[in-house]
């Protein structure tokens, strides 16, 4: 849903796995999430979305940050674009059912960052090159490294090298 709005700027947004936006090889947004499970039921989940928008100057120690004046040398409406992505998520969560489960799959995965070709990935200390391959159910991430071998990582376990 918020790619969608933000490639309404630029087509060069993507999902990094598993809960960053990136414009090309910079972080503009970042997500975290909470969950409560009952059994194996989802039961609540909280998000928070940071998304940077009007930002010409960074103080963190973040490695790459960017935003959205950065990409487009204008400011933006904070209200209207808020409203905007707010739009897109409910339109979004009230398209998914279970019959068009994996169309949602497939869009997700036509919006991963990286998600063409063979690049370095940071497993522990050993660095190797692969590519993705895919995302299971549960989440993990599916690696193909470049001897042929197939690798499922779960989130923390495994980082892009950017």
């Amino acid at each position: 849903a918020i790619v969608g709005v933000l490639k309404e700027y630029d087509r060069h947004f993507t999902i990094k796995w598993p809960n960053d936006i990136y414009w090309k090889e910079k972080k503009i947004a970042g997500m975290l999430i909470e969950v409560d499970l009952t059994g194996s039921s989802l039961s609540n989940a909280i998000i928070g979305i940071g998304i940077n928008i009007n930002q010409r100057h960074f103080k963190s120690d973040a490695p790459n940050p960017v935003s959205l004046t950065q990409i487009t040398g204008k400011e933006h409406n904070l209200s209207e674009l808020l409203e905007k992505i707010l739009d897109s998520i409910v339109d979004e969560y009230n398209k998914y059912t279970p019959d068009n489960e994996e169309e949602i799959r497939q869009k997700y995965m036509a919006s991963l960052f990286r998600n063409k070709g063979i690049y370095p990935y940071s497993y522990g200390k050993e660095i190797f090159n692969a590519s993705i391959e895919g995302i299971e159910p549960n989440g993990q991430l599916i690696l193909k490294k470049e001897n042929g071998s197939i690798h499922t990582f779960a989130f923390k376990e495994i980082s892009f090298v950017i």
